[in-house]
């Protein structure tokens, strides 16, 4: 699909993607208000953007790529992004640019953001999913991830500004990825696992059950706090 215009899915439709190869969306953008059914194959945009509207469900089944051809894509979700049953990894591609304003839900496998991902919204990750975050972004709204969910930083910077939240007790680990903390948070269980990932930021980030410091840095004019009467792994004593 081509041009200037837009192909609108309209409220009670359904747009079935199940190309086993790859389809490519060309200047053109594709505007659900229904339910986009992703089973398989790849989504190409060139310069192109696909928006998901308030109340509408853009459904990823398969494992497959949202890619690119060249440009500046987007993904605009206000409704709701969802991966189910396939266990396997949703991949959005490097320079397709995934804005969260509504809600992820994460119900099997893996979504890896090779772009950049923002949220201002909400991404709530089931036990044995991940959110891996591989090409920086932003957020301002929340991460909730239940006991065995992992969200993983692994490559650029990702900023977590005032009125972001890591919720629930998931694992939240960084490894070859940067998190600059310009809010102050509370996370249940974090990790820093490589010796080029950087805690960073002006916030204060507590520690309200594990952190493991394996390697890397933290730094800038924040802290660190453990805030359980317990040992803390990076400290080897309870406290700041």
């Amino acid at each position: 699909m081509s041009g200037t215009g837009r192909t609108i899915i309209a409220p009670g439709a359904t747009l079935n993607a199940v190309s086993p190869n790859q389809v490519n969306l060309i200047t053109r953008t594709l505007e659900n208000g229904g339910i986009v059914l992703w089973t398989n194959g790849t989504l190409a945009l060139n310069n192109s953007v696909i928006t998901n509207r308030s109340g509408a469900l853009f459904h990823a089944q398969g494992a497959g790529l949202l890619g690119t051809l060249g440009g500046s894509p987007r993904f605009d979700n206000a409704g709701t992004f969802r991966k189910s049953v396939n266990p396997g990894i949703t991949t959005v591609g490097s320079g397709v640019n995934f804005t969260n304003y509504g809600t992820v839900d994460l119900q099997s496998g893996t979504l890896l953001c090779n772009g950049s991902f923002a949220n201002t919204g909400a991404v709530t990750l089931s036990p044995g999913t991940t959110n891996r975050l591989a090409g920086g972004g932003s957020a301002t709204g929340a991460f909730s991830a239940f006991a065995g969910a992992v969200v993983e930083w692994t490559g650029g910077t990702f900023t977590l500004s005032p009125g972001a939240q890591l919720n629930g007790a998931g694992l939240y680990r960084l490894n070859a990825g940067n998190v600059t903390a310009d809010a102050n948070l509370i996370v249940e269980n974090l990790d820093v696992l490589s010796g080029s990932s950087t805690l960073g930021g002006a916030g204060t980030v507590t520690v309200a059950s594990l952190m493991n410091w394996t390697a890397g840095a933290m730094s800038g004019t924040g802290a660190s706090v453990c805030c359980r009467e317990r040992a803390c792994p990076f400290l080897n004593k309870t406290g700041r």
